[in-house]
């Protein structure tokens, strides 16, 4: 998939808040750079956006699932977006839409990491975030999980780095 004019960006990784240190063997070091990079091999079609999240629904749980050898559990909340999506030239087109949060969280013998996950996400939205959220049939959904990406603080680099891959300018990891 290529990244296309208005919106397109997918996302492969997954966020964490509470949960990194437990599991910083495990997972890469996240930027916006390498979310784009993941996002632009990625089959899923997501949007960049940038702006807050306000919880509008408490959680509800989605149950457990296991996937190969390991257990799973999921929640949603509802939250509202008020923003922009980027473009070529940046962040310039209003976006305001409910977003699906969703946690999916591996559940670990002993370790409780995954109560409310996917709350603190959202509601840390006391200044302007960076997300790349999943378009779905349904709307925008975006995943919390075990390792950190997908969202970042609005800082004047994060921005800038989102514009320069957005244009097919200098996108590289910085983990690269």
């Amino acid at each position: 998939m290529r990244i296309g004019f208005l919106f397109a960006a997918v996302f492969a990784g997954v966020v964490t808040v509470s949960a990194a240190p437990l599991f910083a063997l495990s997972c890469m070091p996240a930027d916006v750079a390498s979310n784009f990079q993941a996002a632009d091999a990625a089959d899923d079609t997501y949007v960049i956006v940038l702006g807050r999240a306000t919880v509008q629904e408490q959680p509800w749980e989605l149950g457990r699932e296991a996937e190969g050898q390991h257990d799973f559990e999921y929640k949603s909340y509802i939250a509202q977006f008020e923003g922009q999506v980027a473009g070529r030239r940046g962040f310039r087109t209003a976006f305001n839409e409910e977003i699906e949060f969703r946690q999916s969280c591996r559940l670990w013998p002993n370790i409780d990491v995954c109560d409310d996950i996917g709350t603190r996400t959202a509601e840390q939205d006391s200044e302007d975030m960076i997300y790349f959220l999943r378009k779905t049939d349904d709307g925008y959904d975006f995943t919390t999980g075990d390792c950190p990406g997908g969202s970042y603080p609005a800082t004047r680099s994060n921005v800038r780095q989102v514009r320069a891959c957005m244009s097919g300018g200098a996108c590289k990891a910085g983990w690269e």
